[in-house]
This record gives C-alpha cells, sequence and structure tokens, in this order.
C-alpha cells in the first residue's frame, strides 16, 4: 500500500476526483502598477463565464465534502477570496452573482503582531 502524503489521506478517493478552487486576494477597477497580478473587473468579469461555461460552480464547503464523501461530480470549481478586501464586496461580488455562481470570502479579523482593538501580541 502507498503511504500517502496526510493531505491524501483525508480522500479516500485520493486523487480521482480534482476540484478547482480558484483563490482571488483582490479585484481592481483599473490596473494597479503596484499590484499587477490583480485581475481588473471586465478580466474577472471573463475568468467567471469561462468557469460557468466549463465547470459545475459550488461553495467550498459543500464541494469539500462531496469530496470527502466521494461524491463530487466532474469538473468542479469554486471561487474563493482571501482577507475580505472592500473591493470583494464592492467590485468582485457582483460578478459571479450576476452568473449565478457562489464565491466564498476568508475575511480577516485581526492583523498579525499588530494591535487591534487593544490586542496586542
Amino acid at each position: 500500500m502507498l503511504d500517502l502524503p496526510r493531505p491524501l489521506a483525508l480522500f479516500p478517493t485520493g486523487w480521482q476526483q480534482r476540484l478547482l478552487i480558484l483563490i482571488y486576494h483582490r479585484v481592481m477597477k483599473t490596473r494597479d502598477w503596484m499590484l499587477p497580478g490583480e485581475p481588473k473587473v471586465v478580466e474577472f468579469a471573463w475568468q467567471m463565464r469561462l468557469l460557468k461555461r466549463h465547470f459545475t460552480v459550488m461553495p467550498l464547503c459543500e464541494a469539500v465534502h462531496k469530496l470527502e464523501m466521494g461524491s463530487l461530480p466532474g469538473r468542479m470549481g469554486c471561487v474563493n477570496f482571501d482577507n475580505g478586501y472592500v473591493d470583494n464586496a464592492t467590485q468582485a461580488f457582483p460578478v459571479p452573482e450576476g452568473y449565478n455562481i457562489p464565491a466564498t470570502a476568508f475575511v480577516s479579523t485581526a492583523y498579525i503582531n499588530g494591535d487591534v482593538c487593544g490586542m496586542t501580541r
């Protein structure tokens, strides 16, 4: 028997099922030369159209559950945002919502080694 890396041990089907997870940090109105890797809204909309056309998209928690149960359909995808920047709500979220694509946001509640609400680390 193969000794699988720890993350694969969580999923009894191993690599037989695949889940595409698109992870975004920010979505910009216009190109920001300080953040050249962040998509503009029009680019993000194009990506969502492609995703909708070629994948079944569901919320991350539902997709992970199906992956664990071995019932993940083919061509599955998820859309996620990290850090919870304001532009996620104002510029990014309306786009997948317009295509009926669920998206998950992971919102930071504190700073690492920073002072937030009197908490210092």
